[in-house]
């Protein structure tokens, strides 16, 4: 497993440098913060399969103290260089969505000590590579890179607590074993009609209007519509692992 480990890195190593060192953005983020400053989620799978970069997802991880001062110079930054961005507040953290030359980023600050859990939070373990701007250090704590390279799909922590929490992470998942050709873990199958209960519950809230103005429902809505669109309908993508109810529910969704 170190062997695996060591060469695994060492590969993405030389993949995620041209893309921090060519990036004007993230070299003006690594200059300006104190704090560490991650590449992880999306842009570190994509990059490990040499795919498109839709979205680029930064982490910084800093003391209670210095997360205002750390976001006043982000903020101040984007003001000076007129970048368009908007600001949200989630839970207790804030999350910066940038639109520069055609790229996105999703700047999250967070308290240093929140490290590990929001790793265990996170939808899939192959997302929960971290990759250290400054240094280029690589935490894998969870495997997540033996996931990357074998194409799997697995929670970070038990199924049922993770799709009782984000039941919409099975959407996500399907839509990554449509365009990435991975596949899910068989603890995910084996608790699949607990988690179509917990979507029910979800999509629920959604078609009663409770939640369409929240991020998380912006999101599923539009893995929604790139479900469909990848096999024309959503009954071809999604009926091997969503119920016929929610299926119609999603269809209903997306008609509003």
């Amino acid at each position: 497993m170190f062997l695996f480990s060591y060469s695994e890195k060492n590969r993405l190593k030389k993949l995620i440098r041209p893309l921090a060192s060519k990036n004007p953005f993230l070299r003006l983020l690594t200059n300006l913060i104190e704090g560490d400053i991650y590449l992880h989620g999306g842009v570190v799978r994509d990059t490990y399969y040499q795919k498109k970069i839709n979205d680029i997802d930064i982490r910084i991880f800093c003391d209670y103290e210095q997360k205002e001062k750390d976001l006043k110079r982000i903020t101040k930054l984007l003001k000076v260089r007129m970048i368009p961005y908007i600001r949200e507040k989630i839970y207790d953290f804030d999350l910066l969505k940038v639109h520069l030359l055609d790229q996105k980023y999703d700047i999250t600050i967070l308290d240093k000590n929140s490290f590990t859990s929001c790793k265990l939070n996170t939808d899939f373990r192959l997302h929960t590579v971290y990759i250290n701007l400054k240094s280029f250090h690589i935490n894998d704590s969870l495997h997540g890179l033996y996931d990357l390279k074998y194409k799997k799909l697995t929670t970070c922590d038990d199924p049922q607590r993770i799709f009782s929490l984000y039941p919409e992470n099975i959407l996500r998942g399907i839509k990554l074993c449509i365009t990435h050709d991975l596949f899910f873990h068989q603890d995910i199958l084996d608790n699949i009609d607990y988690i179509n209960r917990q979507l029910n519950r979800f999509l629920n809230e959604i078609t009663a209007s409770k939640l369409q103005n929240n991020t998380r429902f912006m999101e599923t809505v539009a893995t929604i519509k790139k479900l469909k669109d990848s096999q024309n309908n959503l009954k071809d993508s999604c009926s091997y692992y969503i119920s016929k109810k929610n299926i119609s529910l999603m269809e209903d969704i997306l008609k509003r």
